[in-house]
């Protein structure tokens, strides 16, 4: 008997999708799976769509909770999986036929397996694909990696990997519900650090991600929302994570860089849409304090100050 692999989608008005997705799952040559649907809440009709795609049908069934947001719908899916394998799909998106079998292939003795993913612009109508350069990666590769400008995209995300179970209830991994953005970044980094951080690489496409205007994602550009700071706090979280694992000081410095990336953009939003808001903009100055530390807090600010007058 197969091993079974637990399909985690969760899905919030997504009526528009669901059907090509959970095709995508059924059209899957390993299938020895349960794919579990959480509903955070939906008010459009996601609930015909899925009961007419998944009629019959006795490995797909579905969760309900009020509107908590994709982390808290996400952490539903893990308590009911059964299977020894997790993957992460979102409604949205689509996968290729050999998606499962082929991240299961690939993880053996690793802690985890990853492939390539297509990025398709629904509104530029850009694609352009992402494949892992390596076979395997070490957690200093791993993070090396989701630091690095080039490939750090595909790092961070969740659908493009398979977990093991028994790591997740081991060290009781969850999402943190408090975090709106960067999420699937926080969670990727504390599943390497509990584990080992070996990671197994599948080097095709397997997962093609469809980036839309309903994503939260497009939202920020046209209304400045204030959770989107929770960005900075799974900085402050992952930075904290990997101190504690004790990672080369270049790793931590990496990550620093990055928050700083993730705190101008945050600022560029506020710019963009008017949105000065003080209490936002003091919690934004907190956490990079406590990410970076004071003294680097102050150099930084204080070389971007002298920057405007270049």
């Amino acid at each position: 008997m197969n091993p079974m692999i637990s399909i985690i989608v969760p899905f919030y008005n997504a009526e528009r999708f669901l059907y090509d997705c959970i095709n995508s799952i059924k059209a899957q040559t390993y299938q020895d799976f349960e794919v579990i649907l959480v509903d955070d809440g939906s008010t459009d009709g996601s609930l015909q769509v899925l009961e007419k795609c998944i009629a019959g049908d006795s490995r797909f069934y579905i969760r309900h909770q009020e509107n908590h947001g994709v982390s808290a719908a996400r952490n539903v899916g893990i308590k009911y999986a059964k299977g020894d394998y997790l993957c992460f799909i979102d409604a949205d998106d689509q996968v290729l036929s050999s998606y499962l079998i082929d991240l299961f292939q690939a993880i053996g003795p690793a802690d985890s397996s990853m492939c390539g993913y297509k990025k398709i612009d629904m509104l530029s109508h850009e694609e352009f694909e992402i494949i892992p350069v390596r076979k395997t990666e070490t957690l200093e590769e791993s993070l090396l990696g989701f630091y690095s400008s080039t490939f750090s995209d595909w790092q961070r995300y969740l659908w493009n990997r398979m977990f093991k179970k028994c790591i997740i209830d081991k060290y009781h991994l969850r999402f943190n519900e408090n975090i709106s953005y960067k999420e699937d970044g926080l969670f990727v980094i504390q599943y390497l650090c509990a584990s080992n951080g070996l990671v197994s690489c599948v080097d095709k496409v397997l997962y093609e991600y469809y980036r839309n205007s309903t994503g939260a994602m497009s939202k920020t550009w046209h209304a400045f929302d204030p959770s989107i700071i929770s960005n900075l706090e799974a900085h402050k979280l992952i930075k904290k994570e990997l101190e504690n694992k004790g990672v080369s000081d270049f790793i931590l410095a990496k990550a620093e860089e990055q928050a700083k990336a993730a705190c101008n953009w945050i600022h560029q939003i506020i710019l963009q849409t008017n949105s000065f808001h003080l209490a936002s903009l003091i919690r934004i100055e907190k956490i990079m304090i406590s990410i970076l530390g004071l003294k680097k807090y102050f150099y930084w600010r204080t070389s971007q100050f002298f920057k405007l007058f270049r």
